[in-house]
């Protein structure tokens, strides 16, 4: 991903699209399965999907431009180790 992406500025669905493809590229699952990821995360977090997606896309942007902080501590709490941690996933 560019280093200039700002999590903030892109519409909904878009950044939906590459949460998906994040989750895609670090959990080697279906586009199907973080489509499903995504949405359990947000229900059991009550938070909204495209505002947990912005939050992911910042959290492996490891971006501040979050506006949800809700979100950004689901999205630490879901995937924080994953992501900022990947030398101890194998």
């Amino acid at each position: 991903m560019a280093k200039d992406l700002n999590p903030a500025a892109l519409p909904d669905l878009r950044m939906f699209d590459i949460a998906k493809g994040v989750l895609v590229g670090v959990r080697r699952c279906t586009v199907d399965e973080a489509f499903a990821e995504l949405l359990a995360c947000a229900e059991q977090h009550r938070v909204g999907v495209f505002a947990l997606s912005r939050a992911l896309v910042a959290l492996r942007e490891r971006s501040e431009a979050v506006p949800d902080a809700e979100a950004a501590m689901a999205a630490r709490t879901a995937w924080g180790d994953l992501l900022l941690n990947p030398a101890g996933n194998a």
